[in-house]
């Protein structure tokens, strides 16, 4: 399968710059062999940017929300860099039109047609057969979710828990499978040097936490009790970079100013519609288990906000404690809008971990394992575990939303960020996952 994507992935490459060549000889039509190099090298560059940003990744479950952020910021990064070549050499330049049908082409037309492709020649590449060294009854429920998630495109050919005789009976078939896949590495004691020489002879020696996490999006629990200390280190020292607290800040002054109309009328219509107070102020557990005051327009009953905080499961009832602009401002999501002050605070920031009630993070962390690290980012307004996954009541809920949580944890990075920005503002206007 990753032969033939790659194939797949330079043809699209060579149709896509040579539309982009043509489109832009098209526009500026005054040409010499020096702008023909500085193009030439304006969209290598952009492609390469595209490139790292992962924007030729080949996978079934990729959605068009994380291609069209693939390609937006890998063509700015593209056409940044290209900037320094095209300015400093001497002769014409390409102009302005020129280079904005560039980006446009680009950072919102190449993602499209690239999903596409995906979507229309992924049905015709046959499916990749792992090899896996683990249990069966330990991993089979967890590779028949990956199968599902990668449109079948991801199948098992065998489990076995190997002795270095039966691994290298297995490794003669090798036409027979495409990776090895390590399930779980307590059993690959006696058996380094067959797996170096299956990686010699071309097969892929791979480990499961990439090839799960690729598909699933998540972290199961079961993954992480087999990989405990890969992932100990991963969720002990997460990127909480500074570049994300100077982002937090300048979009949360941004949003403020924006959405300072609505916060406004809704200080006047809160008070009208149901008295005060008319923001709710809520404990939550935040960054390294540290309680803060979490902010919200209010939209219950005056009474039954502040009982709140007593109930076992307020989430059952919360309907029937709605005021009428709190019925409203909860399906828009309005009654966010006061935790921008909280990310100036820097007690929340954008994007993260969904801050808890105390008495569910009390629960969480007794019955849930590995829950604690969810905790080593600060919370955010909205998080990855809040646009893949339901609106979470029951403790079974609790483990799949910390295995979403553990992932961003992980893999946390601008890229993951604008991608979870970018679904949240779908999530919005299209009224989905409302409370």
């Amino acid at each position: 399968m990753r032969r033939k994507t790659r194939t797949y992935r330079w043809v699209f490459l060579l149709t896509n710059l040579l539309i982009l060549f043509s489109t832009q000889l098209w526009l500026h039509r005054d040409w010499n062999a020096l702008l023909v190099m500085k193009v030439s090298l304006l969209n290598l560059l952009i492609f390469a940017g595209i490139y790292a940003f992962r924007g030729l990744d080949f996978r079934p479950t990729r959605n068009i929300n994380e291609t069209v952020v693939s390609y937006a910021l890998g063509s700015l990064a593209g056409m940044l860099i290209a900037l320094i070549p095209m300015l400093s050499l001497p002769g014409p330049r390409l102009g302005t039109i020129p280079m904005v049908v560039t980006f446009f082409f680009s950072a919102l037309v190449s993602p499209f047609l690239f999903h596409g492709l995906i979507r229309t020649i992924i049905r015709f590449i046959p499916p990749e057969r792992l090899l896996i060294i683990g249990k069966q009854e330990e991993l089979e429920p967890m590779m028949k979710e990956v199968q599902a998630q990668s449109l079948g495109k991801v199948q098992v050919y065998a489990y076995i828990n190997p002795s270095e005789p039966l691994l290298e009976q297995t490794l003669e078939q090798s036409q027979a499978f495409d990776s090895i896949i390590i399930g779980d590495p307590h059993l690959t004691a006696g058996i380094e040097t067959l797996l170096r020489k299956a990686r010699q002879n071309q097969i892929s020696v791979d480990f499961l936490p990439k090839i799960v996490e690729s598909h699933l999006k998540r972290i199961p629990l079961e993954l992480i009790a087999k990989f405990e200390e890969y992932y100990e280190i991963s969720f002990s020292h997460p990127n909480n970079s500074p570049a994300k607290r100077i982002m937090d800040l300048f979009l949360a002054l941004f949003l403020i100013i924006v959405t300072s109309p609505i916060m406004i009328l809704l200080y006047i219509l809160i008070p009208l519609d149901s008295g005060f107070p008319i923001l709710f102020r809520h404990t939550r557990m935040g960054f390294k288990n540290q309680p803060f005051s979490f902010l919200k327009f209010r939209s219950l009953t005056t009474i039954e906000a502040e009982e709140l905080e007593q109930e076992q499961n307020p989430n059952q009832t919360i309907h029937q404690r709605l005021t009428k602009i709190g019925r409203v401002i909860r399906k828009l999501r309005f009654d966010e809008f006061p935790q921008f002050f909280n990310v100036l605070a820097n007690t929340m920031s954008m994007i993260g971990p969904r801050p808890e009630m105390i008495q569910y993070h009390t629960l969480c962390e007794q019955n849930i394992p590995y829950y604690q690290y969810r905790n080593n980012l600060k919370p955010g307004i909205t998080g990855w575990a809040q646009i893949h996954y339901k609106h979470t009541t029951t403790l079974s809920d609790y483990k799949t939303k910390t295995e979403y949580d553990l992932y961003y944890i992980k893999n946390r990075n601008i890229f993951l960020d604008l991608q979870i920005a970018l679904q949240t503002v779908e999530t919005m206007f299209g009224m989905r996952g409302s409370r």
